[in-house]
């Protein structure tokens, strides 16, 4: 030990690739071969040993082969102390487990990233991000952040182009997301299509937002799958660390939070967490679990908006709108809980609900309405419900229940349906006007659906949005919009309604345009059923004929 010599068997020369006259005999032809990252632990374990020499020293470290590869080594060694107790050298062998210490990492590596991607998984996220953590509450911490991705339609491309095309994008993604970080970022992926990336070092918040940025960019960009041109987007949601944060589930929740409020922004952007958030993320989640309720329940009510003639004013049918009856938040609106039905699958049992409430009430005003047979109802059906195999079946099978013609019933398909899913669309909706459904086109001039594929589908109305109508008058953009609107109807020879009508100059600029059915609170809200009757009865009668 004092001598500083090394004395080597020829097996371990052997093992790193020595002949016996290579090495001179010291301790640093060693020591000088061990990885510099192992370097300070084995000294230090050497150290701790020779304080303590009743435990044997035994540690797995990295020294370099001849050829400039480095060998995984086992040392075991013990100090052989002198009379007077002192260690006076060490005596032990090495073991080459480069084999193991490979297969131990590749299994490691496994663990820790994502099969399909190559990029570090949910597991190796969350360590490191705690590393980060503690580090941050050091006076070596630095600011850092956390973004969470989320990509807009994957699904319609997995579901459309088939699981192998969704493997390409995802792999196409995490490329794009990796070329867009600074060296030292960690992109992972948790799973499905969402992915995350942990900025560390920022300057401020703006280092983040600008990556945010240029991530939104660069997935906003075609890509070239399966012969198709293909654009998915994303919305990303950012969470700064803080010393709020006592775990990194925390910050990583928070970052999730933002994610889906960019997603209820419009999608396509990022926004960075408030505790606003958190407090409408519980709201929603609370929701979730009353709405569950509520359908076990049946705690929802049906309002009708009649739709008018807008030549003459009178009623030419109506469209059901469902309530939530809350027992303690009171009566509330669709826009509030069909987002949540629509995610929990919950739409489904309610639109089942509201198609057979709807015949019920059409087979009580066969006896209560004068002439009400000349009278229809729309239903707004959501594209999960029409998707359902049974879905045909159950409407005609409602209809012969409660005697009602299938003229009769409307059903509207949002326009959004038909984008996403445009061929299985197609075949229900080709179902439905079979049994003498009328089928509309519902929310029309919202979405990006073409004439061809309206075409081809068994479409005899289209009702233009409201959001359409806001500022139309006689002339200007809006009014070229609504015009170009009305002219896709007259071109395929299918009725066109107004929906939101509200003032008198929208209704005199529809008629000018050639649009002569239309719904709105200009004319009527939405009644309640033991309301029709009385309204009917007032209301206008027919003087024309409307196509």
């Amino acid at each position: 030990m004092r001598s500083g010599q090394f004395y080597s068997s020829p097996r371990w020369r052997a093992l790193l690739g020595y002949d016996d006259d290579d090495l001179r005999g010291n301790i640093s032809e060693w020591m000088d071969r061990v990885h510099p990252d192992d370097r300070v632990t084995l000294q230090v374990r050497i150290g701790t040993h020779l304080q303590d020499p009743s435990q044997p020293l035994e540690l797995e470290h990295r020294v370099m082969h001849r050829n400039g590869e480095y060998r995984w080594m086992l040392v075991r060694a013990m100090a052989v102390s002198d009379d007077s107790g002192q260690p006076a050298r060490m005596v032990g062998s090495h073991s080459d487990v480069t084999s193991r210490k490979n297969a131990e990492l590749q299994l490691l590596h496994v663990a820790l990233h994502d099969t399909l991607t190559g990029l570090p998984n949910r597991a190796y996220f969350m360590d490191c991000l705690d590393a980060v953590l503690k580090r941050s509450r050091t006076p070596y911490g630095t600011r850092f952040a956390v973004l969470f991705i989320d990509l807009d339609r994957f699904k319609v491309v997995n579901d459309s182009l088939g699981h192998g095309t969704g493997d390409e994008l995802l792999i196409e993604v995490a490329k794009r997301l990796s070329a867009v970080v600074r060296p030292g970022d960690m992109v992972s992926r948790l799973g499905g299509d969402e992915f995350t990336i942990l900025l560390e070092n920022l300057a401020s918040d703006d280092s983040a937002t600008m990556v945010a940025d240029r991530l939104l960019q660069s997935l906003n960009e075609p890509l070239q799958l399966g012969g198709y041109e293909v654009r998915v987007g994303a919305s990303i949601g950012i969470a700064f660390g803080t010393a709020a944060y006592l775990a990194p589930g925390e910050i990583l929740r928070d970052a999730d939070t933002a994610m889906y409020q960019a997603k209820a922004d419009g999608r396509g952007v990022y926004r960075i967490f408030e505790s606003s958030m958190y407090d409408a993320a519980l709201d929603t989640l609370v929701l979730e679990s009353e709405l569950s309720i509520a359908v076990e329940r049946e705690q929802f009510r049906l309002q009708y908006q009649p739709v008018v003639d807008l030549l003459d004013g009178h009623i030419v049918g109506f469209e059901a709108f469902v309530r939530w009856q809350h027992p303690a938040r009171g009566l509330i609106s669709p826009a509030t809980f069909m987002s949540i039905a629509e995610a929990t699958g919950d739409i489904v049992s309610i639109g089942r609900w509201v198609l057979e409430q709807v015949c019920r009430q059409m087979a009580l005003w066969r006896h209560a309405l004068v002439n009400s047979d000349q009278f229809s109802v729309s239903v707004n059906v959501s594209p999960r419900e029409l998707w359902q195999v049974d879905f045909v079946p159950f409407v005609s099978g409602l209809l012969k229940t409660h005697g009602i013609r299938p003229s009769q019933l409307r059903l509207e398909i949002p326009e959004g349906a038909v984008s996403r899913n445009r061929e299985e669309t197609a075949a229900v909706m080709r179902n439905l006007a079979g049994l003498g459904i009328g089928i509309s086109i519902d929310d029309y001039g919202t979405g990006n659906t073409m004439l061809s594929a309206i075409n081809e589908l068994s479409v005899d109305t289209l009702k233009i949005d409201r959001s359409c109508l806001v500022g139309l008058t006689p002339e200007g953009p809006v009014h070229d919009l609504v015009a170009a609107l009305v002219d896709t109807a007259r071109t395929l020879h299918i009725s066109v309604v107004g929906e939101g009508i509200e003032t008198s100059t929208q209704e005199q600029v529809l008629l000018s345009l050639g649009c002569t059915l239309g719904q709105g609170y200009y004319y009527y809200a939405p009644l309640e059923p033991d309301e029709v009757a009385g309204v009917v009865a007032v209301a206008p009668q027919r003087t024309n004929t409307t196509g």
